[in-house]
Formats: structure tokens, C-alpha cells, sequence
């Protein structure tokens, strides 16, 4: 994040005044005051859960390249997912004449943030418990509870079970890369908010968790940690998962088979449909031709913490 704030603060103040809002050059620390909001409020995006499973594509760029690479990166994206949008992929010097002109482009309108420090006081005695006090109102209900896994030892697990396998087997994984469908990261869900209902008593201990620990403002952080056997991949034409186990005994899950949701073949399919996909696995395995899986030999065994996620469509 340090490294992201100094990229992006470089390229504002090198702007200077040409932007429609943020007047780097009158006022700087105005402007740092501002970008220093953003970051704040940054939330991560993840395409697997509300509210952001509502987006048809997510294009993921990396703000640390230059503007140029990752234009590059949308322009691929749009023409892929939507070629009515974008016919044609343009060339490299089109994407370089575009770059110029926005880079050049000065706004004909401006608009001035007015200061309101004085009436919200947000760093002063009165201002900080009311900032406080704010923050306590806008908490967040709790949609699920889970272990949460390091993302890039997961996709190493991912290519090594691949590998070697013959092109029928890896052909839907390849798929999933290729068209960004693979989870940006990775978790074993414990409970969700729609099983509340039929495990109420797994429901109230991890919802008293969550909510005492938002009382202390870290109800999505770190609650605890736990173990996590990867035991194989298993599935179909619509989605992939892991077939896990909860090493620590302190942490149940209401699902009948601890997962964890590799990805699905596009945007229609929903990560839950691996509890379907898992039912019929149990039932009548596989190898029937519909449904797959891949042993994974090892049996290799991540430290993950559990940590809820909050709903962000209810208050």
C-alpha cells in the first residue's frame, strides 16, 4: 500500500491543477488530505461475493505499471467480453496517440471541494468521537464467516496438480485462467448468512464472534487460525473446487464438505453451486464423464485465519 500511495501521488502532483477536482499544484496538502481519504476507504474487490458479484467482468490492473500497460490490459478485456463494444483491437500506436491525448487533455470545468473541516472536526477531540461514533453506526452485518487462505500458495497448488495431466483434465482449468475466471483469493466458507436458519447454533457462535470483535473495529480481520488439508479438485463444466479439511477442531463448517471454491465458468454460475456440484460427487463420484476430480497426492496443508465478511447491502 506504500508503494501504491507514492505511485499514485507522484502522478497526481505531476498533473498539477489539470484535473477537474484535485488542484495538486494550488494546494497540495489539500490534495494529500484527500487522496489519503481514498486509501482509507479502499475495500477490496471480490468478484465472488456481494455486493460485487452484481459487475458482469472485473478487469484487474495493477496501479503500479504505467497508464499506458494497463489501458492495454481494459481495451484486450472489452474486446474479448465484448466485441460489440469494441470490434477491433486497436493498434499499438493507436493506444499510444490515446494515451498523449488524455495525458494532454485539460478540463474546461472545475470544480472546488469546499473545506469542511470545521464543521466535522473529524481530527479534533469532539470530532474524533463523533467520527467514532459514526463508525460504530455504519458496521456491517456479517454474510459469512470463513478461513481465508494465502492466495499465491494455492495457485502454486493449482499449476502442480496440472501439470502432466493429460489436456481433457486441464482443459477447464486453462479455461478458467484464461478468461480471469480463477478467484482472486481463496477461502473455506464456515457458515454463510443463508444457512443461518437450518445451523443456528453455528450461526450465533460465529455472529457473536464477529460482532464482538466489530465492537473493537477488526470484525473482518483475524478472529483466529486454522489448518487447511487440500485433499483434491473436483469438477464439471460450470465450476471447480477443492475438497478440504479443517485440521483445528475448534472450527466447524455447516457445509457438508469443506471447500474451497476454485472458480466458475462465468458470471451466471454462482461459487455455490460447488455444494451441488460436491452432493452429486458424493453420490455417484467420478469418472462418469460429467464430473472430474484430481487427487492431490501430497496432501498439502495451509495456515489460513478465519475472518468474516460483511454485508455491505444492509446496515
Amino acid at each position: 500500500m506504500d508503494k501504491i500511495r507514492e505511485v499514485t501521488q507522484a502522478r497526481v502532483i505531476e498533473r498539477g491543477d489539470n484535473h477537474q477536482t484535485i488542484h495538486a499544484a494550488t494546494d497540495q496538502a489539500k490534495f494529500m488530505h484527500v487522496m489519503e481519504g481514498f486509501l482509507d476507504r479502499f475495500e477490496p474487490c471480490n468478484a465472488f461475493s456481494p455486493p460485487d458479484d452484481g459487475f458482469d467482468h472485473v478487469i484487474d490492473l495493477n496501479p503500479l505499471v504505467d497508464s499506458r500497460q494497463n489501458l492495454e490490459v481494459v481495451v484486450k478485456q472489452l474486446h474479448q467480453w465484448y466485441p460489440s463494444l469494441v470490434k477491433d483491437m486497436p493498434s499499438a500506436e493507436r493506444l499510444d496517440e490515446a494515451i498523449v491525448a488524455a495525458m494532454g487533455y485539460k478540463p474546461d470545468i472545475k470544480h472546488t471541494i469546499p473545506d469542511r473541516g470545521g464543521k466535522s472536526k473529524p481530527f479534533g477531540r469532539g470530532g474524533q468521537a463523533q467520527q467514532q461514533q459514526q463508525d460504530r453506526q455504519e458496521k456491517k452485518p456479517l454474510e459469512y464467516m470463513a478461513v481465508h487462505l494465502p492466495t499465491r500458495e494455492v495457485n502454486d497448488i493449482l499449476e502442480k496438480a496440472f501439470v502432466g495431466q493429460p489436456p481433457e483434465a486441464a482443459k477447464f482449468y486453462r479455461q478458467l485462467k484464461q478468461t480471469r475466471r480463477v478467484q482472486a483469493k481463496f477461502h473455506v466458507t464456515l457458515i454463510h448468512r443463508a444457512s443461518a436458519k437450518q445451523h443456528p447454533e453455528l450461526w450465533k457462535k460465529y455472529n457473536d464472534l464477529y460482532e464482538e470483535a466489530e465492537k473493537a473495529g477488526s470484525g473482518q480481520n483475524k478472529l483466529g487460525e486454522c489448518d487447511v488439508m487440500l485433499e483434491r479438485i473436483v469438477f464439471d463444466d460450470r465450476v471447480m473446487t477443492f475438497v478440504a479439511r479443517l485440521i483445528n477442531d475448534e472450527w466447524k463448517t455447516s457445509n457438508t464438505v469443506a471447500h474451497v471454491t476454485i472458480g466458475t465458468r462465468d458470471s451466471s454460475v454462482k461459487p455455490k453451486e460447488s455444494n451441488d456440484l460436491l452432493a452429486k460427487w458424493l453420490e455417484d463420484g467420478a469418472g462418469d464423464g460429467k464430473i472430474h476430480d484430481v487427487v492431490l497426492e501430497d496432501k498439502p496443508t495451509l495456515k489460513g485465519f478465519v475472518g468474516g465478511v460483511a454485508n455491505f447491502h444492509k446496515r
